[in-house]
């Protein structure tokens, strides 16, 4: 939709911008950060080059150059250590996409992310937190909230907000997408699938996990008895979730490809490694829509 505003020029998926950052936020050196990038299916796929000579911040503001094109508003999709990007782009505003995490629950079992709706509710729960934590640090004036089932159902509407938050006007192109996408046209029907997908008791157990914050955005919790997880349930459902984790890795890649990416790491044999993990580029690759 972003990207096909005149004015707009939306990159897509950049996680690659912070998600390599070390767990204190500090930056790795560049041989690691380009060793890192030769592996990321998104980066590879990329108009990026890394430039050696170039500190952390020049990199990945090249980077966004390179990834966004030209445009009156340009802009990217990143998901994680969100709290870094007012670091490299100290004027960027941000759009925050929220929906009901009863439908996103399934959507995150199915890309293997989660191996119950439990723990995809967990992932929902704490991006939403990172997101309460973002805009703390950068302010309600540089946040638009926008939620999925608004925008599906009255997408001019919220497309025009959007665009007044740019400091643009809509354009009814913002809508053309199916025509040069593999993306449907906004659909109202896509709102609450819930209600006729998911079973009563995982219903039950996404509103045991996010209730209060689910409610917090305007989401009204099923007619479903509140469910109770005691210590357990919640035994039981992280090792379900660990085992289905695990076995969706299986069916993807194979385990022999696994094997040996688990073993290239081990050994440390780095030329091996790299192999495999093309491997599994191309296996990534294949399977988006």
């Amino acid at each position: 939709m972003l990207d096909h505003h005149p004015q707009i020029s939306c990159g897509g998926e950049f996680n690659f911008a912070t998600e390599f950052l070390n767990p204190d936020g500090s930056e790795p050196p560049p041989p690691e950060f380009e060793r890192r990038l030769r592996g990321y299916r998104a980066f590879v796929d990329s108009a990026c080059s890394f430039d050696p000579s170039l500190d952390y911040a020049a990199q990945v503001q090249r980077f966004f150059d390179d990834f966004c094109g030209a445009g009156d508003a340009r802009g990217a999709t990143v998901h994680f250590n969100i709290s870094a990007l007012p670091r490299y782009w100290p004027e960027a505003r941000f759009i925050h996409l929220i929906r009901d995490p009863r439908d996103v629950a399934p959507s995150a079992m199915k890309m293997g992310w989660a191996g119950n709706v439990y723990h995809a509710a967990r992932r929902w729960q704490e991006a939403e937190a990172e997101i309460a934590a973002f805009r703390e640090q950068v302010g309600d004036a540089r946040i638009l909230d926008l939620r999925f089932e608004d925008l599906v159902t009255e997408p001019e509407t919220q497309l025009g907000r959007l665009c007044e938050f740019l400091g643009l006007a809509y354009d009814p192109l913002m809508l053309s997408y199916p025509a040069h996408t593999t993306y449907p046209a906004p659909d109202a029907s896509a709102a609450a699938r819930w209600k006729q997908k998911l079973a009563a008791r995982d219903v039950q157990l996404i509103e045991a996990r996010v209730r209060e914050t689910m409610q917090a955005w305007g989401y009204a919790p099923s007619e479903h008895p509140p469910l109770a997880v005691d210590a357990a349930l919640e035994a039981q459902l992280e090792d379900q979730d660990r085992k289905a984790r695990r076995q969706a890795r299986v069916e993807k890649y194979g385990l022999g490809l696994l094997a040996s990416h688990w073993l290239s790491r081990r050994l440390g044999w780095r030329s091996w490694q790299e192999r495999t993990e093309q491997r599994m580029m191309d296996i990534n690759r294949a399977s988006l829509r």
